[in-house]
């Protein structure tokens, strides 16, 4: 059971398609613009993005290490129950007269994949924490994260349209919160902060989405 608590401010979006090459692995940065521009101009998000801090200079800030406990749970818990499914399939064809001895070839090769999964999960999170971080400047909001496949998200301020933290029950066990951004293109979201730590990102977004609309 998740707790949220929405922020609901004037609509605004997001903006840029960019490739960049971070920490020597693959990183892809959505683009969360608008395509109802017409060919050949610019939109006032693609000039406020063209204004903004370079990608190579962003001031990026690192989530509390505390997410990396919740990480490691939820993949834990996940290859838990993975592992009691399979269990449980292989007690019913057993019981049944179906697992053949060739049937407990693959049967076993799963539990294995699993296993390995669960015991590389420390380093795994690790990898994903040493990237994952989120910055705001004077026109945008930056998120980064991923683990393999690396996406760097760019929401202007002039995009946003909706504001919102959420808490589940292993967020709140370590005092966290997630922040999402709600732009016309989807979701963007902060994975978690410290609870003060999020209410002021809220309100310095909404200060920030306020006075951009105001430019307008």
């Amino acid at each position: 059971m998740s707790s949220s608590t929405p922020h609901t401010i004037p609509q605004v979006a997001a903006s840029v398609n960019k490739d960049a090459d971070v920490n020597n692995a693959h990183e892809t940065i959505q683009d969360t613009t608008g395509r109802d521009a017409t060919p050949g101009t610019s939109t006032l998000a693609q000039e406020q993005v063209i204004a903004a801090t370079p990608i190579d200079r962003v001031m990026w800030r690192p989530l509390p290490y505390e997410i990396c406990r919740v990480w490691r749970m939820r993949l834990w818990i996940g290859y838990a129950l993975a592992l009691i499914v399979l269990g449980v399939i292989c007690g019913v064809l057993w019981y049944q007269h179906w697992l053949l001895p060739w049937g407990i070839i693959p049967v076993c090769v799963v539990a294995v994949l699993l296993l390995i999964g669960a015991i590389t999960v420390p380093f795994r999170v690790r990898w994903r924490y040493s990237f994952t971080a989120y910055a705001i400047d004077e026109h945008n909001i930056w998120m980064r994260d991923g683990w393999f496949i690396r996406e760097t998200q760019i929401v202007p301020f002039n995009r946003v349209q909706h504001l919102s933290t959420s808490q589940g029950p292993l967020l709140r066990r370590q005092h966290l919160r997630e922040v999402s951004v709600r732009t016309a293109m989807g979701v963007h979201t902060i994975p978690a902060l410290q609870e003060t730590q999020a209410n002021q990102v809220v309100d310095t977004v909404n200060e920030k989405v306020l006075r951009s609309r105001e430019e307008l």
